[in-house]
């Protein structure tokens, strides 16, 4: 993929709602999402953290999703961050105290020099907007999954 291709972090709930979409045989946004991504429209960035958070939700017994299901979703997701898209962050940030688990996907999308966070929880990223109206974060536009895919011109 050519190195000024779009950056883009996908929060796990977009990743579960795409993955939960093509298991039903329905679209939605989630799921264009991640054909966009496959299809190489956009860089995937993700992290340790992120690719972990995802294994844990898929693993919830009321998804149920086979665990092989799960993992192999879980490789596609890793493969398509590959060989740039998986970053290392320190875990450090503290900018979200709602939902303090969020910080980790910011951090992901700031250290991976992101152009979009794509999240089904925009409310989980409000309390950045006191600072920042149009939910944006050193270029990081924060979006729901149907934005982007209009962004992009899906």
């Amino acid at each position: 993929m050519p190195e000024s291709l779009l950056r883009a972090v996908l929060d796990t709930n977009v990743l579960v709602s795409a993955l939960l979409a093509q298991r039903a045989a329905r679209t939605s946004p989630p799921l264009e999402c991640l054909r966009l991504a496959t299809r190489g429209a956009f860089r995937l960035v993700s992290s340790p953290q992120i690719i972990a958070e995802l294994a844990r939700a898929l693993a919830y017994p009321k998804l149920r999703i086979p665990p092989d299901a799960a993992y192999a979703f879980t490789g596609l997701v890793v493969s398509l961050t590959e060989p740039d898209g998986l970053v290392r962050i320190r875990g450090r940030l503290t900018a979200l105290r709602r939902d303090p688990a969020d910080n980790a996907v910011l951090e992901t999308a700031l250290t991976g020099r992101a152009a979009y966070l794509v999240t089904g929880n925009l409310r989980h990223f409000e309390e950045l907007g006191a600072a920042d109206p149009d939910r944006r974060l050193r270029g990081l536009r924060i979006v729901g999954p149907r934005e982007f895919v209009q962004n992009l011109g899906g």
